[in-house]
């Protein structure tokens, strides 16, 4: 089966389109004041399939995540909170889950790591409220955090589901609609006026999606939070390459490949950067079996970045309204790639030395979630809107050392433990499964990736992240268990499937 095969079913137009529309009414919504009533028609539709198509669910649940980054495609507000359509399709899921796990007695054999984290994310919770933090930053500090849960119903849905290959296709039609939309706003951001233009930035500012910045000519910088799918799409498509013979004829993979590129470039986030050549020099150690053929591949890898960037460019130059010219493109990716300050490094710069002090102050226990530290930044966007350099907050860019101020030292072993623990099952079902060995290859490289995004963006407080694991532990378990049987079945021994 050819790589784009393994992504599309007969479900897949049905869920891109479904994104679509999302994307458009949510637009609309927010445009005619109408978003109240796009959350009940959202909160109508997630009840309908609760109840009447729940292999659905857990699909849906990480579909919307890869296409909308925050989930608030339509907020309504209880007291100053917002609440958007994840966390009505997060409290459905964690409920429709816990009932069939109930109902069809899932067994929860070497789930430890799961649980023991989790208990130790409501413990910070319960913690934080004990030491008087504000209850609005408590709740939506560990709202965060409370998408671990989204790994234990990704590990229920796997022992339920009568349909495991829909995961793929509402993955693969999300990160379809996600490269599509990223390239589609640096068209829209490049050649309409900022009269109309007016509209979609309030649009973006109030779904929180992404952030989209002037940098040079008409080139904008189109960051979404979720493109950080496109860093394990990536990572999977390449190890598919260097496992798979024939993968240079098929022609649908590396279009998908140069789009994939042309996507992160265009996020111009270091971050994503960063982890993916760290998890592809990781990946490519993985396949030293097969060093000729990864060699091999770096030219046709090259031409496709060269690729992405005639992409890019000829997005740019479409003879419509333009604001200014698109050359000196490589030249800004150089630059971006390459420079050591800016005010987003300045503020993160600022912000560790606060991090460094509380941590030696509690260095085992933490404080708890919703603990606030104060520091200066230099933003001038946040002293413009502020009207003050000085900035309270308890979401911390640091992501692991959020974790170690929160959780403190036993907690950071927890997540570390955690992520560990759920490697070295892809590194050995990469050695008992060899027909499929590029994907949990590729998968073990974006654990790794995830790890180091983790350090400079915070992910692993966030349904991003852990709908990334969700994800891998949807799919990991029955292989495992399938695989380890057949092996063990001489001497009588059954492996279950772990995480």
């Amino acid at each position: 089966m050819r790589f784009i095969e393994q992504w599309v079913g007969h479900e897949t137009k049905l869920i891109l389109l479904g994104l679509v529309i999302l994307d458009l009414f949510s637009f609309g919504a927010h445009l005619f004041g109408l978003t109240t009533y796009l959350f009940s028609a959202i909160c109508a539709f997630v009840g309908y399939i609760s109840l009447k198509k729940q292999d659905w669910l857990f699909p849906l649940a990480l579909a919307e995540i890869i296409s909308t980054s925050n989930g608030h495609s339509a907020d309504i507000f209880i007291s100053g909170v917002p609440i958007g359509p994840r966390i009505v399709i997060f409290a459905a899921l964690v409920i429709v889950m816990a009932h069939r796990a109930i109902k069809k007695k899932t067994p929860l054999n070497h789930t430890t790591p799961m649980i023991i984290l989790s208990a130790w994310v409501i413990f910070s919770a319960i913690r934080g409220i004990v030491e008087g933090y504000p209850l609005k930053d408590v709740y939506l500090d560990a709202n965060g955090y409370f998408a671990v849960l989204y790994v234990a119903a990704g590990y229920i849905s796997q022992k339920t589901s009568k349909n495991a290959h829909l995961i793929f296709e509402a993955v693969g039609a999300a990160i379809a609609w996600l490269v599509a939309k990223s390239l589609l706003l640096l068209f829209v951001f490049g050649h309409i006026s900022p009269k109309i233009l007016h509209f979609i930035n309030i649009w973006v500012r109030d779904t929180r999606f992404g952030e989209l910045t002037y940098q040079t000519g008409n080139l904008y910088r189109i960051f979404l939070q979720s493109q950080w799918f496109v860093v394990p799409a990536i990572l999977l498509t390449v190890s598919y390459i260097w496992h798979t013979k024939g993968a240079k004829k098929e022609n649908a993979l590396w279009l998908f490949l140069v789009a994939l590129i042309a996507t992160i470039l265009i996020s111009m986030s270091r971050t994503f950067w960063l982890a993916l050549i760290v998890a592809g020099l990781i990946l490519a150690s993985l396949y030293l079996e097969k060093i000729a053929s990864v060699l091999k591949s770096v030219p046709i890898l090259l031409f496709a970045t060269i690729g992405s960037l005639a992409v890019l460019l000829n997005i740019l130059a479409v003879p419509i309204y333009m604001n200014g010219s698109p050359n000196g493109l490589a030249e800004l990716f150089s630059k971006r790639a390459s420079e050591i300050s800016d005010a987003a490094l300045d503020s993160r710069r600022q912000l560790l030395p606060e991090l460094n002090d509380a941590i030696m102050e509690r260095p085992l226990s933490g404080y708890g979630l919703g603990k606030r530290l104060s520091y200066v930044t230099k933003d001038p966007r946040y002293i413009q809107m502020h009207e003050t350099d000085l900035v309270t907050t308890y979401a911390f860019e640091w992501g692991w050392h959020d974790i170690w101020v929160k959780f403190g030292l036993f907690g950071v072993g927890l997540f570390i433990y955690f992520l560990f623990y759920l490697s070295i099952l892809l590194f050995i079902n990469s050695k008992t499964d060899p027909s499929r060995r590029w994907l949990w290859r590729g998968l073990l490289a974006s654990v790794i990736a995830l790890t180091v995004s983790h350090i400079f963006s915070p992910y692993l407080n966030h349904p991003i992240g852990w709908g990334t694991i969700a994800f891998i532990v949807a799919i990991l378990p029955p292989i495992i268990a399938e695989v380890k049987h057949k092996e063990e079945a001489t001497r009588g021994i059954v492996v279950q499937a772990a995480i």
